[in-house]
């Protein structure tokens, strides 16, 4: 992966777009360990984010030039809260690439999310985030834990 400066332009933030998802199979195969094969993650993906129950507006991407250098996805479904139905999502799909962290672009990409689910009633962004990026989601982003860590 070629560094920000080795392009000589911009990171783009913007909403997924067909055709993206090799590419972001592809990031995620790479910047996590001991992951499962391109294949297996974009199969994965396509079943989290492109189905009956998917919005356009909950997957944002970052790239340089033409490739996909981050990543934030939500799952989005109706929900039942008090006997009215709501929209939710379901925080579920995180990664920056190694050569960019530290800029920014997680908080950015989940904001980017949130604003544009908000103008599609999305009422409530949850998640499970693992012990490697929880403290990104409560500091970034003001998450709360409703239930902290029982580990003394």
């Amino acid at each position: 992966m070629k560094t920000p400066s080795e392009y000589n332009v911009n990171i783009v933030l913007r909403t997924y777009r067909e055709g993206d998802v090799d590419r972001i199979s592809r990031l995620m195969e790479e910047n996590y360990p001991h992951t499962l094969g391109a294949q297996v993650i974009r199969e994965t993906w396509l079943w989290q984010f492109k189905n009956a129950f998917s919005n356009e507006k909950s997957v944002a991407v970052a790239e340089i030039g033409s490739e996909i250098i981050a990543h934030y996805a939500v799952m989005c479904f109706d929900m039942n809260y008090r006997g009215t139905r709501i929209i939710g999502a379901l925080s579920t799909a995180t990664v920056t690439d190694r050569s960019v962290r530290g800029k920014g672009l997680f908080r950015q990409l989940a904001e980017k999310v949130y604003a544009d689910l908000s103008t599609e009633q999305c009422s409530i962004i949850f998640g499970f985030p693992n012990s490697q990026s929880i403290r990104g989601f409560i500091e970034k982003l003001d998450w709360f834990e409703i239930c902290p860590s029982l580990s003394t």
